[in-house]
């Protein structure tokens, strides 16, 4: 299942694709197709930290109060997206990415705006891949 953070830029934009639930419920994986204009990601994205249901619930306290941050990521390791709202209903999307492949340490820091509306719609499929994964 897909997790898409609709934008309305076409410079920017987030979608975990193919998200799996660990069976212990203590953590996840999902692709990272990431959009944060010049730069693009497609990179394999762990998480256990908060666990999956927090996580969510995270954003929506985030959706509902506008102030306040979600963040997914690792418990020992840097990657990490975040959502931060402002209390004005704009959103800032960053986060940290790491890759290690054949020895190499490739980070890349991403960082763009969006608005609240956006929520709502992500937050929807998260919580579709939390009842899928049930």
């Amino acid at each position: 299942m897909n997790a898409t953070l609709i934008t309305n830029s076409e410079l920017n934009s987030l979608c975990m694709q193919d998200i799996r639930i660990f069976e212990d419920d203590s953590g996840g994986v999902c692709r990272l197709d990431l959009r944060s204009s010049p730069f693009q990601a497609q990179i394999d994205f762990f998480f256990d930290n908060p666990v999956f249901p927090d996580f969510v619930a995270q954003l929506e306290r985030l959706k509902d109060s506008l102030v306040g941050k979600a963040r997914l990521g690792n418990c020992h390791e840097e990657p990490f997206i975040q959502f931060e709202g402002d209390g004005l209903g704009h959103i800032l999307v960053s986060g940290k990415l790491l890759d290690t492949t054949d020895g190499r340490m490739q980070h890349l820091a991403f960082e763009f705006q969006t608005d609240q509306t956006a929520l709502s719609p992500f937050i929807g499929d998260l919580k579709a891949v939390g009842a899928g994964s049930r």
